[in-house]
């Protein structure tokens, strides 16, 4: 599977930084996972859509999207891997999130509950998930015993 994350801004909080990059050295068991980081500010959306070009397929994370459990992203990930649709991109907004009129065509807004959370905590989140999410394809003990 081929995954390419796009983040507004950078990790900052050591913590953030080291488990952002406990999950993506999990994450290379399993799956090519590129990050791009893009600068917050006045041109924050044209350059994360440039991180995001070329992606089959785009998921961005949005609290008023459809909400997911891992065992429904971990299908949703094997639905594009099975349909050629890759690398998928999955998108971070900045502070303010990612507006409503955002994404290429086919893009889906997907949410892992109507909580507000730091962004950098957040990537921390989504690359659990994203491991939990692979574990789960693989049939692995992760995602029941934690």
């Amino acid at each position: 599977m081929d995954l390419r994350l796009a983040c507004v801004g950078r990790l900052r909080q050591p913590f953030t930084r080291e488990g952002a990059s406990h999950y993506a050295h999990r994450i290379e068991g399993y799956a090519r996972l590129e990050i791009r980081e893009v600068r917050s500010g006045r041109d924050e959306l044209r350059d994360l859509g440039r991180a995001l070009a070329g992606c089959r397929t785009v998921l961005l994370l949005d609290r008023k999207g459809k909400e997911l459990d891992s065992e429904q992203l971990a299908a949703l990930l094997a639905e594009f891997r099975d349909t050629a649709q890759q690398p998928i991109g999955l998108a971070i907004g900045g502070a303010d999130g990612i507006p409503r009129d955002f994404g290429p065509p086919g893009s889906q807004r997907i949410s892992f509950g109507r909580l507000t959370h730091p962004h950098e905590l957040f990537r921390v989140i989504l690359l659990e998930q994203l491991y939990r999410a692979l574990t789960i394809l693989r049939g692995g003990p992760y995602h029941s015993g934690h």
